[in-house]
């Protein structure tokens, strides 16, 4: 499987998610002015974790554009969550 194999509509999923899960963690850790660092590691860790899913499933199925969207969300969610700890220990 090349990216070229990978759709366009499975690219905007990935895009969508880490914009979802920034504004998300934007919301639940509100007053640290952080929206565009949220926004930037939610996009590239999304995209980085559904595209290595999606290379490592290897099927151009519906289940491998569920899987990769799932993918996509952990790997947005654990990389603001890691942001979050070295911006609190940073603001100590």
């Amino acid at each position: 499987m090349t990216i070229a194999d990978i759709e366009i509509f499975t690219w905007i999923i990935w895009v969508a998610a880490g914009i979802i899960v920034a504004l998300i963690a934007a919301g639940l850790y509100g007053g640290r002015k952080m929206l565009g660092n949220d926004l930037f590691v939610g996009v590239v860790a999304s995209v980085l974790g559904g595209w290595c899913s999606a290379m490592i499933t290897g099927d151009a199925t519906k289940s491998q554009l569920i899987v990769s969207s799932l993918c996509a969300v952990l790997f947005s969610v654990l990389a603001i969550y890691i942001l979050n700890i070295v911006a609190r220990r940073r603001n100590r």
